[in-house]
């Protein structure tokens, strides 16, 4: 019972990101709800290893043993003395708050981008901690490139490197490259099929670098085949259908600066292609890499659509809110997400047996 009230609250709060899709109220309500569910896991698959990563980093030169953006907020935290509970709390409500400026900076309708972001993407965040900072920075720069009219490679450079600080693979984002200086789409998906063979002999490459956990992790995508997982093969599949969408509004566009935006967008889709051969290929872990594409898409589509008609009414964008928490309730009954965070967590599962 207490669960289900709280499930309802979500989506109330999904539904008023909707509403005020402007985010003058519902995005700091969505992000009230989500605050929990990361600050205070009792327990999950990395739990574990990132307490004892939390533990060992207690001086600056072991900040090396996992990526330095990262390290260096666990050794702060254990500078101000903080437990690992106290620094994951901490630790949220700063990454809750730069995920929040960072959307509403970039996106148009800021709201409803962030109710799609939370629950979506969020919830692999309470496990994955690492890639919660760096993938919305990779966010930055793509759209960056999508929006400007020249290209900016210190920029470009400059943002991958702090995402890189923060996740390792994020490494794999200098393929974008490919999407601004490829000159035909025939070259571009030849050095797409090239890449295919490079991003795999990167990851071996990167199995060397002198930090601990990024060859655990390294090793862990390059060596475990998890490939026939359904998973993969529905987020292939939309990745596809959304990438032949985007060609399709291409190729039928009067706008000629929205057929720009549009190509370039193809593009970053297309170098996406390697990794779902990377899905298929070697590990459902490459997903990662295409979350991040697909996330792009949406906000580069809402910033679009902002100004439409069907967005302006209100009676419609509660029409696509329902449609959403449908979505996102039919989700949640298959995989019980949402419940597992709760239950799994110190603060909510005690106010839960109280209800």
């Amino acid at each position: 019972m207490a669960y289900a009230v709280f499930f309802l609250l979500i989506c109330f709060a999904i539904w008023i990101c909707f509403i005020d899709y402007e985010g003058v109220v519902s995005d700091k309500l969505l992000c009230i709800f989500m605050f929990p569910l990361m600050a205070f896991v009792s327990t999950n698959d990395d739990k574990a290893g990132y307490e004892l990563m939390y533990d060992y980093i207690d001086s600056l030169p072991k900040v090396g043993f996992t990526d330095p953006g990262f390290g260096s907020l666990m050794f702060i935290g254990r500078t101000i003395n903080l437990d690992y509970m106290g620094f994951l709390a901490v630790f949220t409500l700063l990454g809750l708050f730069f995920v929040t400026i960072t959307l509403k900076r970039i996106c148009k309708l800021p709201s409803i981008v962030l109710a799609v972001y939370f629950v979506t993407l969020f919830p692999t965040y309470t496990i994955q901690l690492r890639c919660f900072i760096s993938e919305v920075i990779l966010y930055v720069l793509i759209i960056k490139f999508l929006n400007e009219e020249h290209f900016d490679l210190k920029g470009f450079l400059a943002l991958l490197f702090i995402a890189i600080l923060f996740h390792a693979t994020s490494t794999f984002f200098i393929l974008l490259l490919l999407a601004v200086f490829a000159k035909s789409y025939k070259q571009l998906l030849s050095i797409v099929m090239m890449a295919i063979v490079v991003v795999p002999v990167t990851a071996y490459i990167l199995k060397y670098v002198p930090i601990p956990m990024i060859q655990e992790k390294i090793q862990y995508y390059f060596v475990y085949r998890e490939s026939s997982s359904v998973g993969s093969i529905l987020l292939i599949m939309m990745y596809v259908f959304v990438t032949c969408v985007i060609y399709y509004f291409m190729e039928r566009t009067d706008d000629p600066q929205w057929q720009i935006q549009l190509e370039r967008l193809l593009r970053v889709n297309i170098i996406g292609l390697i990794a779902c051969a990377l899905i298929l290929v070697f590990n459902s872990n490459y997903y990662r890499l295409n979350r991040v594409i697909l996330m792009v898409d949406l906000i580069f589509v809402m910033n679009k659509s902002s100004e439409s008609s069907i967005i302006q009414n209100s009676r419609n964008r509660s029409i696509i809110a329902m449609i959403v928490i449908v979505l996102f309730a039919g989700k949640e009954m298959l995989t019980n997400t949402i419940m597992g965070l709760s239950f799994n967590n110190t603060v909510l599962s005690s106010f839960l047996d109280l209800i």
